[in-house]
């Protein structure tokens, strides 16, 4: 079996869920017995070179290398331009409509007006699509009006690399955050959060520890750090590499995710993996297949006293810690390869 993979690029340290899961795609397949074609373009810096890349460069690349492939699979709806134009099976992998659904997301006006449009004539192009979750998958069907007998839903995994290996040793408590700075990823209420616990349980002596990249909200949220008097307890460590995160989580007494929105929340079940309790937002649209084992915070108060009670409470923590790993250890890469190849074997003579 010749598969035809398109990604923007398929280097984890990029820094995407998506990247990481087309990397991981890739390698799995080969390991498989699949023959893994990968498609790309390189990146350019040129003003306009994404749109050029996603409306030309790549779905050239596709049509010209998808003709020696038995099926093309897109690893986003955007790499998934080109299929109207072709004739062999084809999938594509939908991580969430974040970008036409969400209005605070930071997607610029052309790009919240062309999106619709090209993600419903691409779900209704493919022969399969893949949905990351059952929240997109809903989605999927309520704003694309696709057809919910052609979407299956596989999960993304957590690399073994993930383990409750021994704990890195501190002596201040940690409070810990990975991912992006982005609007949706609510950062204030996280700091504001920490703001009240470090108040409310002054001997606790606690630190925040914000790790990703330093992007449009940085410079935001370093000056809410100085109103707020947490400089001193808040470090922003930048971009965590994929040889960290393992040892980066175990650093945590908790991970807090307070976003409002995420098409899966990988950082939770990685998390998870490493024995570190995970606090989320009971109000946030995060897939439940994902929070199960989560503590849940329904205002910024409740995350504070939550916070707390994992630091202080050793029994309750251990308690969460560890059926979230039981949990979490479901979600593998390995899994996530077979039922896509599962969904290759259905299209495909």
């Amino acid at each position: 079996m010749r598969i035809g993979l398109v990604a923007d690029n398929f280097v984890i340290r990029s820094g995407t869920g998506i990247a990481r899961y087309a990397a991981e795609l890739r390698t799995g397949l080969g390991a498989m017995g699949c023959e893994a074609v990968p498609i790309s373009v390189p990146p350019s810096r040129l003003p306009g070179g994404s749109i050029l890349a996603h409306a030309v460069q790549l779905p050239w690349q596709v049509i010209r290398q998808g003709r020696r492939t038995d099926l093309i699979h897109a690893t986003s709806p955007i790499t998934a331009i080109p299929f109207p134009l072709l004739r062999q099976a084809k999938v594509v992998t939908f991580h969430d409509l974040i970008s036409v659904l969400y209005r605070d997301g930071g997607t610029s006006f052309h790009a919240r007006t062309a999106l619709p449009a090209i993600f419903r004539t691409v779900a209704h192009a493919a022969d399969r699509i893949i949905a990351v979750s059952s929240q997109t998958k809903e989605e999927i069907v309520t704003h694309l009006r696709a057809d919910p007998t052609r979407i299956t839903v596989i999960p993304l995994g957590v690399s073994a690399e993930f383990q409750p290996l021994l704990r890195a040793g501190h002596d201040i408590p940690t409070v810990g955050y990975v991912g992006h700075m982005k609007a949706r990823k609510r950062l204030d209420i996280l700091m504001r959060a920490f703001h009240l616990l470090i108040h409310r349980y002054p001997g606790i002596g606690a630190r925040l520890a914000i790790h990703g990249t330093m992007d449009g909200e940085y410079p935001r949220l370093l000056s809410l750090a100085g109103e707020l008097g947490i400089r001193d307890r808040t470090t922003f460590h930048g971009f965590a590499d994929e040889q960290s995160l393992p040892e980066i989580y175990r650093s945590f007494d908790c991970l807090v995710m307070p976003s409002d929105w995420e098409g899966f929340g990988l950082p939770i079940l990685e998390a998870q993996r490493c024995g570190v309790p995970v606090i989320t937002r009971s109000e946030a649209r995060i897939p439940e297949e994902v929070t199960r084992c989560c503590v849940k915070a329904a205002s910024g108060e409740e995350m504070a006293e939550q916070m707390a009670r994992v630091i202080l409470d050793a029994e309750f923590a251990q308690r969460v810690a560890s059926e979230a790993l039981a949990y979490s250890s479901r979600f593998t890469w390995e899994r996530t390869v077979s039922e896509t190849i599962g969904v290759y074997g259905e299209i495909l003579p």
